[in-house]
């Protein structure tokens, strides 16, 4: 049974409907159960109060749920999510400070020693889960989540786009999170880009053109 939200995480007495509804579906059959997301951090929730495991009082909370599971004969395991710049809450965190366009939030940009953080959290997350006797747990890494944008932020450095600004000609990276360097130009000067000529008045016209390159490319 993959993993999916219920709407009874956020329930006034979530954790024993979600007994209840996961033991129901393993005394039907199924034989492996993934929950919803559960976040490692006050910092990774989808939205406020949403459900999380950093504590053992949480985790005696989420052995309601194990306890019914094996009590049917199922087994289960918990997906830890970490909602990155998704989350709809001012304690958000990302790769950088570039905002969501589903969350009025921007982002607080993790710093070296907000990443060794994080990934504390999951492995504390994790332990919590073994201790709240889930059969294992699967981490989100994908669908934009935190993980997810940390490979985005990698693959971005190796795509580069010339923005047209003026009389100034930009090489920016994919997302516009910084500028790798920049030049003026003269009216219908040619610039040679990626072993390319350009005439400057097309590329005002052109505004912008993204190509798969380096910050190396001499322009």
């Amino acid at each position: 049974m993959g993993s999916m939200h219920t709407g009874l995480e956020e329930e006034k007495g979530g954790y024993d409907k979600m007994a209840v509804f996961y033991g129901e579906r393993a005394k039907g059959g199924v034989g492996l159960i993934v929950t919803g997301g559960v976040s490692p951090s006050i910092s990774g929730w989808v939205s406020p109060f949403s459900i999380k495991l950093t504590s053992n009082r949480e985790a005696r909370k989420h052995k309601r749920i194990t306890d019914k599971v094996h009590e049917n004969g199922g087994k289960i395991c918990m997906q830890i999510l970490h909602s990155g710049r998704y989350g709809y809450h001012p304690f958000c965190v990302a790769p950088s400070k570039i905002k969501s366009p589903i969350s009025k939030f921007t982002p607080r940009a993790l710093s070296t020693s907000g990443v060794r953080r994080t990934v504390k959290s999951f492995v504390k997350c994790a332990r919590l889960a073994h201790k709240a006797g889930y059969d294992g747990v699967e981490v989100m890494g994908s669908e934009g989540y935190l993980i997810n944008e940390f490979w985005d932020l990698m693959k971005s450095m190796f795509k580069t786009k010339i923005a047209v600004v003026g009389n100034v000609i930009q090489l920016r990276n994919a997302n516009d999170s910084y500028w790798l360097k920049e030049s003026t130009f003269k009216p219908h000067e040619t610039i040679n880009f990626k072993s390319k000529k350009y005439n400057t008045e097309d590329l005002k016209q052109t505004r912008m053109m993204t190509f798969t390159t380096d910050s190396n490319d001499e322009w």
